[in-house]
């Protein structure tokens, strides 16, 4: 997990075969980082990452854990995936997500993309 305090970014890194609970574990490092800037959102690099193993029911158990604040909403949270049928499926996960909570969430092509679309969230 890096921290970006300046343009108010969280990103994970994800490599190898990635489950909900890589996710999840993620989520519990957020959960324990002290926030002493305005977050504006997430940056998940999925670029090195397997997500043949993430499927509905892990988006549905990640999603569940989210803390409360990230609920509210207002967040902007980008993922980047290396592959084509990676995005297909993390397009899923944009569809799911509005059962959730009211965040923003785009895949993206470029982890250069990625965080500039963040960081410029108005909140």
């Amino acid at each position: 997990m890096q921290i970006d305090k300046e343009a108010g970014i969280i990103e994970f890194r994800l490599t190898g075969v990635v489950s909900a609970d890589d996710i999840l574990t993620g989520i519990k490092l957020f959960n324990a980082t002290a926030l002493d800037f305005p977050l504006r959102g997430f940056v998940w690099d999925m670029r090195d990452a397997d997500l043949s193993n993430y499927d509905y029911e892990g988006m549905e158990r990640v999603f569940s854990a989210n803390p409360p604040d990230a609920r509210l909403g207002k967040l902007r949270i980008a993922t980047v995936p290396a592959k084509l049928v990676d995005r297909r499926l993390l397009g899923l996960w944009e569809a799911v997500a509005g059962k959730y909570d009211d965040n923003e969430r785009q895949v993206l092509i470029s982890i250069r993309e990625a965080r500039v679309w963040v960081s410029q969230n108005p909140g």
